[in-house]
């Protein structure tokens, strides 16, 4: 697919809009396809990150969400051959996402709460845990709705902290702090000054200032008062930020997701209306903490709010487990199958899904078209599976069907510029061509993922014809046979500039 982003972001608007597209674009392209990205105005250090992400940016010179920037908008897409254009921030409305939908665009409309009267986008996607139906009065009979923290958008770098476990014993030693990307009514002063309140908890804490932050001198000065408060800008690893503190103070934008993902419990203080729900949602779901409306939270209330959630560390272990239960990090890849009608996603392999592939690779049909076809112990199976995940150069997904239930394997052993596929499917799920659609995005993303791979080496039995078709309509070409563990094997290869 190829997919045009348009969003914008502001000193007053924040970045949430871009960051959470970003994420979806990233996704884009570790599936093989294509982003760019159309803002009315240049957001330089997203611009920055943009060109690091290869990621094509195009500026339109009209008025954020008028008609001028709509027919803009639907040019930039006709003249790039797009498949879908994602269109997210409240300054859209109903006129301008029916204009799209007329001229023939496939959109995706981001949204929050319900913002316009009506949708004629064929999706919509709302990652709020307060996402209902209900909200959404004004559908057109096509439009399809993706509601709910499954499909939360989480940026690339995330992933590979997925199923990480947090150690919560014992009173806090760090604390992260980050207020979005701008934070124009300087908040974060307010929260140095309630550290300031509690010096006997020897608190570490790490200040994230965005780069549309317009405070930043002053909130130099006032973070070099306290040895212990360390400023960060430009930060590129939000992720071992969070996975190097005990809790957090956070907004109550999309960064709420990414601390549920990685189980940090937090302090959410809103920063705008728009932000309130969502604070009290992770409330209510006991994954952190509300400490109210900017205006209203005192550095006083703020400090004791900080000293309860840094002394109890039975409390901040259930929030974790709480948190991790409502984001599983496979919000983007979710949305990409309503994107494209593909029918799998990929997830990275864990320790959990030892069971499951020891399962898989007993089956009597896959014993026998292995080149080993002896049955397979569990201790030794253990072994291996544990060997392999920890080799960084063993690339393993689990696929997953609609229902999010595994429909099969896929394993690629890197060499150098060269890897070796490996792939099965779940017997539910053999004869309704998933082998194409797993052997496909598996073989998209490593490439895209692992830029030295220039080839994909792929080895079978004669006799097994479904996954040697599967492999052909995947795009991988027969080459001469060899043998494999005193077998012939058929040789099938994918070269990086052919595959399709």
């Amino acid at each position: 697919m190829r997919v045009l982003f348009r969003c914008d972001g502001s000193t007053r608007m924040g970045t949430g809009h871009l960051m959470r597209c970003l994420a979806l674009a990233q996704a884009c392209q570790d599936e093989g396809d294509s982003a760019q990205f159309v803002l009315a105005a240049e957001a330089h250090a997203f611009s920055a990150r943009l060109s690091d992400e290869k990621i094509l940016l195009h500026l339109l010179n009209a008025e954020a969400g008028s008609a001028d920037d709509a027919a803009k908008t639907i040019a930039f897409y006709k003249a790039g051959g797009a498949d879908w254009v994602v269109v997210d921030g409240y300054h859209f409305d109903a006129a301008y996402q029916r204009t799209l939908t007329d001229a023939g665009l496939k959109v995706l409309w981001v949204d929050d709460f319900g913002h316009v009267n009506a949708y004629s986008a064929e999706l919509v996607l709302n990652q709020n845990l307060y996402a209902a139906a209900r909200q959404y009065s004004g559908l057109a009979k096509n439009t399809r709705l993706l509601l709910g923290g499954r499909f939360a958008l989480l940026r690339r770098e995330f992933m590979r902290w997925s199923g990480c476990t947090r150690v919560t014993d014992g009173p806090a030693r760090k604390v992260l702090v980050t207020l979005g990307g701008s934070d124009p009514d300087n908040v974060t002063l307010k929260v140095i000054e309630a550290l300031g309140k509690v010096p006997q908890l020897n608190l570490e804490a790490n200040i994230v200032v965005g780069g549309s932050n317009p405070h930043q001198e002053n909130l130099r000065q006032r973070a070099a008062e306290n040895p212990r408060v360390k400023l960060l800008t430009n930060v590129r690893d939000m992720p071992a930020l969070m996975a190097d503190s005990d809790f957090a103070i956070c907004a109550g934008g999309s960064t709420c997701w990414e601390l549920a993902f990685m189980g940090l419990p937090g302090i959410v203080i809103v920063l705008a209306d728009n932000q309130v729900r969502l604070a009290e949602s992770i409330k209510e779901a006991g994954a952190g903490l509300h400490a109210g409306c900017f205006q209203s939270c005192s550095a006083e209330s703020l400090a004791q709010m900080i000293t309860t959630l840094a002394t109890d560390s039975a409390a901040r272990k259930e929030m974790s487990r709480r948190a991790q239960e409502l984001v599983d990090g496979g919000g983007a890849s979710r949305v990409l199958m309503a994107m494209s009608g593909r029918r799998i996603r990929l997830r990275s392999a864990n320790a959990q899904d030892a069971r499951q592939i020891f399962d898989w690779a007993n089956d009597p049909v896959v014993r026998e078209v292995s080149f080993s076809s002896k049955p397979i112990v569990w201790d030794e199976h253990v072994a291996w599976f544990n060997k392999r995940l920890l080799d960084p150069d063993c690339v393993y997904f689990i696929a997953l069907n609609e229902m999010d239930r595994p429909a099969g394997q896929l394993r690629f052993d890197v060499r150098g510029r060269e890897a070796v596929v490996s792939v099965s499917v779940d017997a539910s799920s053999r004869g309704r061509g998933l082998g194409t659609q797993i052997i496909q995005q598996g073989s998209a993303r490593l490439f895209c993922t692992r830029p030295a791979v220039k080839l994909i080496r792929a080895y079978i039995k004669p006799g097994n014809t479904g996954s040697t078709a599967s492999f052909r309509k995947a795009g991988y070409a027969d080459s001469e046979n060899t043998t494999v563990k005193g077998h012939e094997a058929l040789h099938l290869i994918l070269h990086r500039s052919t595959r399709g």
